[in-house]
């Protein structure tokens, strides 16, 4: 983000950032006349894994029989609903439970919607259906896709 020719000091540059009045007046931040660039100062962090594992603790309040059946099924994760090429082209990574006794294919699957949730509701009732979908998945039945389900 380019600001125009620099202006500004230091005290200037961090009372417009915490809301203050500038004090004082010291040495300017930058030569008068250069470009003044300002980088985002916003603090970027990666929530999924967190609010999967929390979904899934929710939903193993609200449905414990549908998380304990979920956590029971066994087979290639590729019929739960799960694919090879979200872990590297492997099942290995897809097998098991993670963080939380939550299934790593239904992790994953969860991983692969993130896009669409909108709330943390949004994220618990996706994780039932997935659970669902897989638990009634079977001899001419499959899971629904992630891009069926957005």
């Amino acid at each position: 983000l380019h600001l125009g020719p620099c202006r500004y000091t230091h005290m200037h540059l961090r009372a417009s950032l915490l809301g203050g009045p500038a004090t004082r007046s010291p040495a300017p931040l930058c030569a008068a006349g250069s470009p003044l660039f300002v980088l985002s100062l916003a603090c970027l962090i990666d929530s999924e894994q967190e609010e999967t594992i929390t979904s899934w603790r929710a939903a193993g309040s609200l449905w414990p029989d549908l998380t304990a059946a979920t956590c029971e099924l066994e087979g290639t994760p590729g019929l739960l609903g799960a694919r090879k090429a979200w872990s590297g082209g492997s099942w290995d990574g897809l097998q098991g439970t993670g963080a939380g006794g939550l299934p790593r294919w239904l992790g994953a699957k969860l991983r692969q919607l993130r896009p669409v949730v909108g709330s943390s509701l949004d994220s618990v009732l996706l994780l039932r259906l997935c659970a669902e979908e897989a638990l009634a998945a079977g001899p001419g039945k499959r899971p629904l896709t992630v891009g069926e389900m957005s």
